[in-house]
Protein backbone atom coordinates (compact mmCIF):
# COMPACT_ATOMS: atom_id res chain seq x y z
CA UNK A 1 0.00 0.00 0.00
CA UNK A 2 1.34 3.24 -1.09
CA UNK A 3 0.45 6.78 0.15
CA UNK A 4 -0.61 8.98 -3.06
CA UNK A 5 -0.58 13.07 -3.66
CA UNK A 6 -4.46 13.22 -4.36
CA UNK A 7 -4.06 16.29 -6.43
CA UNK A 8 -1.89 14.89 -8.76
CA UNK A 9 -2.51 11.46 -9.09
CA UNK A 10 -4.82 9.70 -12.33
CA UNK A 11 -6.59 6.96 -11.19
CA UNK A 12 -6.04 4.00 -13.69
CA UNK A 13 -8.51 1.06 -14.08
CA UNK A 14 -6.27 -1.53 -12.12
CA UNK A 15 -5.78 0.11 -9.57
CA UNK A 16 -7.39 -0.59 -6.29
CA UNK A 17 -8.09 2.10 -3.33
CA UNK A 18 -8.10 1.29 0.46
CA UNK A 19 -10.62 4.27 1.87
CA UNK A 20 -10.71 4.56 5.81
CA UNK A 21 -14.20 6.15 7.39
CA UNK A 22 -12.61 9.47 7.69
CA UNK A 23 -12.29 9.87 3.82
CA UNK A 24 -15.89 8.92 3.76
CA UNK A 25 -16.95 11.20 6.18
CA UNK A 26 -14.60 14.11 4.84
CA UNK A 27 -16.73 13.12 1.62
CA UNK A 28 -20.60 12.75 2.25
CA UNK A 29 -20.70 13.61 5.94
CA UNK A 30 -22.31 16.99 5.48
CA UNK A 31 -22.27 18.19 9.30
CA UNK A 32 -18.79 17.58 9.84
CA UNK A 33 -17.44 20.66 9.62
CA UNK A 34 -14.17 19.94 7.65
CA UNK A 35 -12.37 22.48 5.87
CA UNK A 36 -13.54 22.96 2.44
CA UNK A 37 -10.01 22.75 0.58
CA UNK A 38 -10.14 19.31 1.77
CA UNK A 39 -13.38 18.43 1.10
CA UNK A 40 -12.88 19.52 -2.36
CA UNK A 41 -9.58 17.40 -2.49
CA UNK A 42 -11.24 14.41 -1.63
CA UNK A 43 -14.26 14.40 -3.61
CA UNK A 44 -11.98 15.48 -6.92
CA UNK A 45 -10.35 12.14 -6.23
CA UNK A 46 -12.85 10.26 -5.51
CA UNK A 47 -14.74 11.05 -8.82
CA UNK A 48 -11.44 10.32 -10.74
CA UNK A 49 -11.51 7.00 -9.18
CA UNK A 50 -14.95 6.13 -10.07
CA UNK A 51 -14.46 7.60 -13.64
CA UNK A 52 -11.63 5.26 -14.12
CA UNK A 53 -13.32 2.45 -12.80
CA UNK A 54 -11.00 1.52 -10.08
CA UNK A 55 -11.60 -0.60 -7.57
CA UNK A 56 -12.65 0.57 -3.81
CA UNK A 57 -12.15 -0.92 -0.52
CA UNK A 58 -13.78 0.79 2.35
CA UNK A 59 -11.93 0.15 5.42
CA UNK A 60 -14.90 0.16 7.99
CA UNK A 61 -18.88 1.29 8.18
CA UNK A 62 -19.27 5.24 9.40
CA UNK A 63 -21.39 3.68 12.22
CA UNK A 64 -21.06 7.31 13.78
CA UNK A 65 -21.90 9.29 11.36
CA UNK A 66 -24.84 7.06 10.45
CA UNK A 67 -26.05 7.17 14.36
CA UNK A 68 -25.61 11.23 14.28
CA UNK A 69 -27.69 11.54 11.03
CA UNK A 70 -30.35 9.27 12.59
CA UNK A 71 -30.30 9.39 16.38
CA UNK A 72 -30.11 5.67 16.56
CA UNK A 73 -29.20 4.47 19.75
Amino acid sequence: MSVINISSHQPQESDKYFLDCNILMYTFYPNGGYATDLVYDYSVLITKIINARSQIIIREYPKDCVNLQTDVR
